[in-house]
């Protein structure tokens, strides 16, 4: 029975842990990138990007019944991370729910292609180091408005016609 009860906790504890290392993660990421924009003088909407890196699991442009009737509703991304126990986000998977309930992996985008220009000159003047770009890169990508603004490229790109 005592040794029932200790696995419970073990299992509770490691639950708590993994749960909670994620938040404490993108809390750090945040305060971080926020310390260092502030240092100099740059706020997160400075941080310019684009989409050319993202990878496409799927031809486009394409004539697939189940992404031509897709709407913006129907993907949403899941964050890819390294490890769960101290997490660091790897990429941003780009998934369409389609009418059969199937996921579909259609895009992806991995942090180390994320590029921010603005981030990329301060590496180069010496200003911040390349952990601190990783590190503020990371939190760019997972913030509420990067994620959105990716998912309606990708929408984008999919309902395109471009023959």
């Amino acid at each position: 029975m005592k040794v029932l009860l200790a696995l419970l906790n073990i299992s509770i504890f490691l639950a708590i842990v993994i749960g909670a290392s994620k938040y404490f993660y993108f809390t750090y990421l945040k305060r971080f990138t926020t310390k260092i924009l502030h240092k100099y003088n740059y706020t997160l909407d400075d941080l310019k990007y684009s989409f050319e890196e993202i990878i496409y699991f799927v031809t486009l442009p394409t004539n697939n019944p189940l992404i031509i009737n897709s709407s913006l509703d129907d993907l949403y991304i899941e964050k890819e991370f390294i490890s769960h126990v101290y997490p660091t986000i790897n990429g941003l998977k780009i998934i369409l729910k389609t009418p059969d309930s199937r996921d579909m992996l259609v895009a992806y985008l991995a942090r180390d292609k994320f590029r921010i220009p603005l981030l990329e000159k301060m590496v180069y003047v010496g200003k911040i180091d390349s952990q601190t770009y990783t590190r503020m890169t990371a939190y760019k990508l997972v913030h509420p408005h990067t994620i959105n603004e990716i998912k309606e490229e990708v929408h984008r790109q999919l309902k395109s016609k471009r023959y």
